[in-house]
């Protein structure tokens, strides 16, 4: 369980690409070690229509980037263990838009 410290914020949304992956959980690492915080890592879980890596919207490319963001998040978590995962689905986006938009 997380306590109370500070908590930073990772969406990782573009998992398949190799490069901004690495990059993602560098820049989380360099951070949470700086201060000494939580470390909240949200991962794309098909919510958008599409993206820069899946223009198409295809199934099998969802599934490699989730794949992948969830492999870098077990390899980040045994260096830091103040480390949570959530998911972010379309089903979400789409109730965080009707909120907002009240």
């Amino acid at each position: 369980m997380i306590s109370r410290r500070n908590k930073t914020i990772t969406f990782l949304n573009l998992a398949a690409q190799s490069p901004s992956l690495e990059l993602a959980l560098g820049v989380s690492d360099k951070i949470q070690s700086e201060l000494n915080s939580n470390h909240i890592f949200y991962i794309c879980d098909s919510a958008q229509k599409s993206c820069s890596v899946n223009i198409k919207n295809k199934k099998s490319i969802c599934s490699l980037c989730i794949k992948k963001a969830q492999i870098g998040v077990d390899l980040y978590k045994r260096k830091n263990k103040n480390v949570e995962v959530k998911y972010i689905s379309r089903k979400i986006l789409l109730l965080a838009k009707k909120n907002f938009l009240i």
